[in-house]
Formats: C-alpha cells, sequence, structure tokens
C-alpha cells in the first residue's frame, strides 16, 4: 500500500475511532485507532482507494526509439522560434463514464496548443489525430521537431509515417523507468 493510501485509510479510521470511542468505553472495548484498522481490514470492511493515476505510456514495447537531442548537453536544441518545436502528450481526464484521454500538440515556442484531440482509447489513430490536426494549421514549411516520450503510440509505425510523410524529425525523452521523471517530457522543452 502507498504511503498516500496508508495516510487516507489511517485517517478515516482515526475519524471512525473517534466517532465511536464513546460506545466502544460504553461497551467496555479498549481498541485503539491501528487495531480497529487492522480488524476493519480483516473484515474487509475498507472502501477500496479509487486510482488516481492513469498510465498513458507504455514504453516497453519492440518499436525505434529516437534519441532526445532536448536534453542539456552538446548539441542540445532549443525552441528558437514558432513551428520549430512540438511537444506531444497524453493525458487521462476524469469521467464517470469511462477512461477519456486527451492528446495534446504543443509548440515549444510560443506555448500554444497547435493540435489536441480527446478520445476513449490509447489506440495510435486516435493518438495521431491531434498531429494530424496541428499539421493542417502549420504556417511555416521550416524544419520542424516533435517530441514526445517513448510511448507505444508514437512510436508506432503510423505514427512515424505521419513524421515521413511531412519531413518531421522525431526526438523523444529517455526512458522514464530508469530516470522515474516522467514529467521531463513535458518540461524539457519549455
Amino acid at each position: 500500500m502507498s504511503q498516500a493510501a496508508a495516510s487516507a485509510t489511517i485517517g478515516g479510521t482515526q475519524v471512525i475511532h473517534h466517532l465511536l470511542s464513546h460506545a466502544f468505553a460504553q461497551a467496555g472495548i479498549k481498541i485503539g485507532r491501528d487495531a480497529l484498522l487492522a480488524l476493519l481490514r480483516q473484515a474487509r470492511l475498507l472502501v477500496p482507494l479509487r486510482r488516481a493515476y492513469y498510465k498513458t505510456t507504455d514504453s516497453h514495447h519492440r518499436f525505434r526509439r529516437h534519441p532526445n537531442l532536448l536534453k542539456p548537453g552538446e548539441g542540445q536544441v532549443l525552441p528558437c522560434r514558432s513551428e520549430h518545436v512540438w511537444v506531444a502528450d497524453i493525458t487521462y481526464l476524469p469521467s464517470d463514464e469511462r477512461p477519456v484521454y486527451l492528446s495534446l500538440i504543443t509548440d515549444a515556442y510560443s506555448h500554444q496548443i497547435v493540435g489536441h484531440r480527446v478520445h476513449d482509447s490509447l489506440n495510435t489513430v486516435q493518438v495521431s489525430q491531434a498531429l494530424k490536426k496541428a499539421l493542417k494549421g502549420r504556417q511555416t514549411r521550416q524544419t520542424l521537431i516533435h517530441h514526445s516520450d517513448r510511448g507505444i503510440q508514437y512510436c508506432a509505425n503510423e505514427y512515424q509515417q505521419i513524421h515521413r510523410q511531412h519531413g518531421l524529425t522525431c526526438l523523444m525523452t529517455m526512458a522514464t523507468t530508469v530516470t522515474r521523471r516522467p514529467w521531463l517530457n513535458a518540461s524539457m522543452a519549455f
């Protein structure tokens, strides 16, 4: 159990323990908060916590991964104009009915969202719609770098075919499983 989940469980049990302390005392029951928590867990009376995080990146796949030239160091690429570097990302949107995802393409120089798509699956066809929308709105034909994480959607042949058709240079963050810092994908270009 994560530390946050444990705190939430203990916090809820602490409230229950406080509310029932008078009734416990009248019944001659001596039970502490942690013992009450253990008893509730054993009787399966704890409310399961809803998952607050939805994984949108699967970087364990057979497709080619591209280098990261936005990383500080020799040869680092810095956005110097609009339509120089676009950053792609997918985020989960909370919904009562079913999972909903938002794919965004953001211009790293102007910080403008140039393409977006709301969809109900993480398949490449859905995710690529945001890039296609961004490409339709291009103002220049200068060299364009597309930066993303190493998710399967971005590495898939269909997505890479869009890069080839439009002459995009593909860059990707390092593996997040190694760095444990997935936010670098969004912050690296800004």
